[in-house]
């Protein structure tokens, strides 16, 4: 297929909610130096000019190697984190730009209140997401609010990452072990947040109903829990309530991923995406795997038979084809049953005489399938 002649609609438009969140990390970079002492043996006398040329020579060659740390900064395609593996679940995080009060007791006032400032986002990336507000009211922690319970304990749940900015927190244990990974806020836009800015949350750093002492401060009280984004430690309870003036507040969007959109185009098709997973499963693999298969928009890093087999491959090894999480991937199995989900099947019917006999716990009926395949699509 001719590239030229295709779309050039960047990745932006990729729509993405669930899946395994195995994201590949940075390592760490080597402890500072400050306080060693290093024995190095002092050079006999001025160094004869050969030597010194050397060494010149040298401290060129490695002077591009000497990358500020501003290199290793988070970068994104378009609502897409790029240090994921293809199809990792993901969530994301932004503060709020409005400000309100923190009178009422009903969640889902907060709820639509967050909901309302991501859908005024520039350029509208998060048509068809849903948001809703990382606090705490009496009657529904942010926990449940957000569908953030870290239990049980482990690293449960999915990376969560400021909005074209640096990962929050590697899951919802880590999220709520009283210390986030950025104390580098972003608004609804990724724009950097400038100040000391405050959010009510009415929440304790591990989820539940935020408390001064003895005494509840949930969101709704006559004083509620406040956060500070950019002090490690007082990310969700700055140890203050308050209720003046009108705050920011943290909005967290549902799981995203879309690891069945396999020509990245945006859209999950039968004749397509399910084309090119059934074609991989039997072992079809060329120009054979994407004759007639790819999407007339198939974004321009997957519209090749290289790049369809090599992303395939990866949601393959990351086990997100294994539908029913027995540990293989079998065409009869998950294969069936990915065709059943794209012609819309549901019910019993879609896991009929289609479930491996060894199929996980968690993955033993139509139900527990149906939510797993949900979370493998776009948000529409």
């Amino acid at each position: 297929m001719n590239r030229e002649s295709r779309s050039t609609t960047p990745f932006d438009a990729t729509r993405t909610p669930r899946v395994s969140a195995r994201s590949r990390s940075m390592p760490p970079p080597p402890p500072p130096l400050s306080g060693r002492r290093h024995s190095v043996a002092p050079l006999p006398g001025p160094l004869p000019r050969a030597r010194r040329s050397f060494l010149r020579i040298l401290a060129a060659l490695a002077a591009p190697l000497l990358i500020p740390d501003t290199a290793l900064a988070q970068t994104w395609t378009g609502i897409v984190p790029n240090d994921l593996s293809p199809g990792a679940q993901y969530r994301i995080l932004f503060v709020t730009s409005g400000t309100r009060n923190q009178n009422s007791r009903n969640i889902n006032d907060y709820n639509t209140f967050v909901q309302t400032e991501a859908d005024a986002a520039t350029g509208d990336p998060f048509d068809g997401i849903t948001f809703k507000v990382l606090g705490s009211t009496a009657s529904r922690n942010a926990r449940t609010n957000t569908g953030t319970d870290p239990t049980p304990a482990g690293d449960t749940g999915v990376p969560i990452y400021y909005y074209r900015g640096e990962k929050v927190a590697d899951h919802y244990d880590d999220l709520y072990d009283g210390s986030w990974d950025s104390l580098e806020p972003r608004d609804r836009n990724g724009d950097t947040i400038v100040g000391s800015p405050r959010t009510f949350t009415g929440t304790d750093p591990d989820g539940t109903v935020g408390s001064i002492g003895t005494r509840q401060r949930p969101l709704g009280a006559s004083s509620s829990i406040t956060g500070q984004p950019k002090i490690r430690g007082r990310e969700l309870n700055n140890r203050f309530s308050s209720s003046s003036p009108p705050s920011r507040f943290y909005a967290l969007s549902e799981v995203l991923g879309s690891a069945l959109d396999v020509d990245g185009n945006g859209t999950v098709g039968l004749l397509t995406d399910g084309l090119l997973l059934v074609r991989y499963l039997i072992g079809t693999r060329g120009p054979a795997l994407t004759n007639l298969a790819l999407a007339s928009d198939a974004h321009e890093d997957r519209d090749t038979h290289q790049e369809i087999a090599a992303y395939l491959q990866g949601l393959e090894d990351g086990d997100v084809l294994d539908v029913d999480g027995n540990g293989t991937v079998g065409l009869l199995t998950d294969g069936l049953l990915i065709v059943r989900y794209l012609i819309g099947t549901r019910g019993s019917a879609l896991t009929n005489l289609a479930l491996a006999a060894d199929a996980h716990e968690n993955r033993d009926t139509h139900q527990e399938i149906t939510a797993y395949l949900d979370s493998l699509v776009p948000p529409q």
